[in-house]
């Protein structure tokens, strides 16, 4: 388990198990037993802590928010072992078409299929149209009435992703920055130990660019000044001020196999752009 995710209802991050594992892995093994062998989960372990995550700045609808549910380390014990025994089952009791992982496939393949065999159309009221600035104003209103979708100037964001229709500039892209610097505003860096601030830098701060560069190009010079506010969190820094650097950035990025730490380098994930173009080339379809 990741160390610092979110806590469920009683507070404990999986960091309080793995660094008192001595003290307490024992008494928890024998609690786990104990609920294999018909004993009830107590209540305040079971519960679930619903938090709403908003996706826009503004967000003033339920639709505008993402909701993710907190449990409690023990109760994520209790049902990694019924997934890990039930994962023995699977492969006897479900084919290997209807198995969300097959090699060579794409997971936008199974929403394909299902698009095609369901039935299911397009939502007219969620759908919104762009047209090109060459065509006429009164042919875009007739166009946006035939279909019943709403003609706009902007799709905005899908999945929390800006949907670009002119060429993509360091100015536009400058929001993944100010996200990476709004994550560093609530934090101190003086009160965290280096072990903190590097496991904050590589599931946080670098988890938000990795998001983005999935399905958009992110500019060098972007990814050159989250990387400096990356670095300068690291070594103390949460104003992104200067600090004295002991090991350089490319030391940091190298797999622990050849002594580094296995940080992500983001110049060297958007390379990963590549595979996309390939696919393009390769399956124009």
């Amino acid at each position: 388990m990741a160390p610092l995710k979110a806590p469920g209802s009683d507070g404990y991050h999986a960091f309080f198990f793995q660094n008192q594992w001595d003290n307490i892995g024992s008494a928890i093994c024998e609690w786990v037993k104990v609920v294999f062998n018909g004993k009830p989960v107590d209540q305040g372990l079971n519960n679930t802590l619903l938090v709403l995550i908003p996706k826009t700045a503004q967000s003033e609808e339920i639709s505008q928010f993402r909701p993710i549910n907190l449990y409690t380390i023990l109760y994520k014990l209790v049902m990694k072992i019924i997934a890990n025994r039930f994962k023995v089952m699977f492969p006897k009791i479900i084919a290997r078409e209807h198995i969300g992982f097959i090699v060579g496939r794409n997971i936008s393949d199974k929403s394909s299929l299902h698009k095609n065999f369901s039935g299911h159309h397009v939502h007219a009221r969620k759908a919104n149209m762009l047209f090109s600035r060459g065509m006429e104003d009164n042919l875009n209103d007739r166009i946006s009435r035939l279909l019943g979708f709403q003609k706009v100037q902007d799709l905005e964001k899908y999945i929390g992703i800006p949907l670009f229709h002119k060429r993509i500039t360091n100015s536009i892209v400058q929001f993944v920055v100010e996200k990476v610097h709004s994550k560093l505003c609530n934090w101190d860096a003086k009160q965290l130990s280096m072990v903190e601030r590097f496991t904050l830098t590589q599931l946080v701060l670098l988890s938000i660019p990795n998001y983005f560069m999935q399905s958009m190009r992110i500019l060098k010079r972007v990814c050159e000044e989250i990387e400096r506010l990356a670095r300068q969190f690291i070594w103390g820094s949460t104003t992104g001020g200067r600090k004295m650097i002991l090991v350089d950035w490319g030391s940091i990025c190298l797999p622990p196999a050849q002594g580094g730490l296995g940080n992500s380098c983001l110049l060297t994930l958007s390379a990963c752009e590549g595979e996309l173009a390939r696919m393009l080339l390769v399956l124009p379809q």
